[in-house]
């Protein structure tokens, strides 16, 4: 395995600084728990499907491979997580985890539509 391999399989590492950069102090364990489910995430989708046997989805609609297509989404995802908690700083906690948690679950469900695509 390439050094330029590795590097892309953990790409989305990437997210953990920007979002202590962006982020107010007071959301950054959430911020980070976020953005780790999401990762986590990513990862058993994709080690769910190679164990089906299906390394380009159910219906092979989309020719670029599951990992990109993945990013693509969580990436999307995490940036409006992002902007969420950058506009609505003043919310009530449980009010702000209940939509980290909402956007969580919206994620993992267009994730994985997509991968099955």
């Amino acid at each position: 395995m390439s050094i330029g391999q590795i590097v892309f399989q953990w790409i989305d590492l990437i997210w953990i600084p920007i979002v202590l950069i962006t982020v107010d102090k007071r959301h950054w364990f959430k911020a980070l728990g976020f953005i780790l489910a999401c990762i986590l995430a990513l990862r058993l989708q994709i080690e769910l499907m190679f164990e089906l046997r299906l390394p380009y989805g159910l219906l092979p609609f989309l020719d670029s491979p599951l990992f990109t297509r993945g990013l693509i989404v969580y990436g999307t995802f995490i940036v409006l997580y992002i902007l969420l908690s950058k506009y609505y700083v003043r919310f009530d906690p449980f009010v702000f985890l209940a939509a980290s948690l909402s956007l969580f679950g919206i994620a993992f469900i267009v994730s994985s539509f997509f991968i099955l695509l």
